[in-house]
């Protein structure tokens, strides 16, 4: 596909997309806005920390791969046999 008919399209999806979403805001925000303070405000907290513990697992993981990726043998050591 050339460049510029992809921009083109792609541009145009993102338009459509977020004048969707403005749209959904304008229409619908406050009755949302309403509807989480009346029924879920209780939820707030519980949700802000499991959103909080999956970004600090998903950070310690990345950590942990990149650190275990980057180990090399130690001089002296066996090196790992491959099949």
């Amino acid at each position: 596909m050339a460049r510029g008919r992809f921009m083109l399209s792609f541009g145009t999806a993102r338009v459509v997309r977020y004048s969707l979403l403005a749209w959904l805001g304008i229409a619908y925000g406050r009755h949302f806005v309403h509807l989480w303070e009346k029924e879920l405000n209780g939820w707030s907290t519980p949700i802000l920390w499991t959103y909080a513990g999956l970004v600090v697992l998903g950070v310690a993981y990345g950590i942990w791969k990149t650190h275990r990726r980057g180990q090399t043998p130690r001089v002296g050591a066996p090196a790992e046999e491959t099949v």
